[in-house]
């Protein structure tokens, strides 16, 4: 459950069981840490803040400095790219699968919590592998 997200909304997200334990015990060493739980899942410096986006943004950068990819890609990833992959394959994959992705998509903007589809659509752009889903 993420509680009072952004525009002051509670949702509920799936995840897989692996990254659910992952989170679980995460919080359960920030709470050691702390001596508390913090507000944030992600606490700053000062408990009643959240880490800078700044902080993630260079620790992202940093991991992906480290693969393969990074040497043959001009273009540096960020983290909200892996929001924008995320919306885009699976608008793909419905495609691929022959789903009706008008009928899926109030499903995937309540997912992200998007306000309207428009917010969604923007996400997505059709790439060329999709050319090859509707040509078949």
């Amino acid at each position: 459950m993420v509680l009072d997200s952004k525009g002051h909304k509670d949702r509920l997200v799936k995840m897989a069981d692996d990254l659910t334990g992952l989170c679980r015990r995460y919080w359960k060493y920030i709470g050691t840490w702390f001596g508390y739980s913090p507000k944030w899942f992600f606490p700053g410096k000062k408990p009643e803040g959240h880490i800078p986006n700044t902080s993630v943004d260079m620790v992202f950068t940093r991991i992906w400095e480290t693969t393969p990819s990074a040497r043959q890609c001009n273009n540096k990833p960020t983290p909200h790219d892996l929001r924008f992959t995320f919306i885009t394959d699976r608008i793909n994959e419905w495609a691929k699968d022959g789903t009706d992705v008008n009928a899926m998509m109030p499903y995937l903007q309540r997912y992200v919590g998007h306000k309207s589809l428009k917010g969604t659509y923007y996400y997505y752009q059709v790439s060329s592998g999709l050319y090859d889903v509707i040509s078949k």
